[in-house]
């Protein structure tokens, strides 16, 4: 069964606990909105440099992140800033262990950044993702 949750730039981030070898989430959708000017969102996607940066700790206390740079997914054919993906998995460690002896993922992170400089303050952007996670994931 998917799952929603909105990030937005009052609530950024979500953090999410992966209490088995396991366990995993896959994003389906993302979802971008602009509260001003959201017929001009290709440019204002493009000018905020909006990103889901993703972090992830393991057992050992090593984390390691990434930046999902939103603009790199989409072109400005497109008709909104809906972006379908298959085979996300985060964190893929996880998702190729199958078992508990071996190092994995303990701990996850979503963050939506952006550059606040390059887009009026009073447009608030939210991020709506829709995913699938696995047995072990709060």
């Amino acid at each position: 069964m998917n799952k929603t949750l909105k990030l937005n730039t009052t609530n950024p981030k979500i953090e999410f606990k992966l209490f088995y070898s396991f366990s995993y989430i896959s994003i389906k959708k993302i979802i971008v909105h602009f509260s001003k000017n959201s017929d001009k969102w290709f440019d204002l996607l493009h000018k905020s440099s909006l990103q889901l940066y993703i972090q992830y700790k393991d057992r050992q206390s090593v984390s390691k992140s990434f930046p999902l740079l939103l603009i790199t997914l989409i072109s400005a054919q497109h008709k909104n800033p809906t972006f379908e993906l298959s085979g996300n998995i985060i964190p893929y460690e996880n998702y190729k262990n199958m078992t508990s002896l071996g190092n994995y993922v303990t701990e996850l992170s979503i963050e939506m950044r952006y550059d606040k400089n390059n887009i009026d303050i009073d447009n608030q952007i939210e991020i709506t993702l829709i995913y699938k996670e696995t047995p072990g994931v709060n």
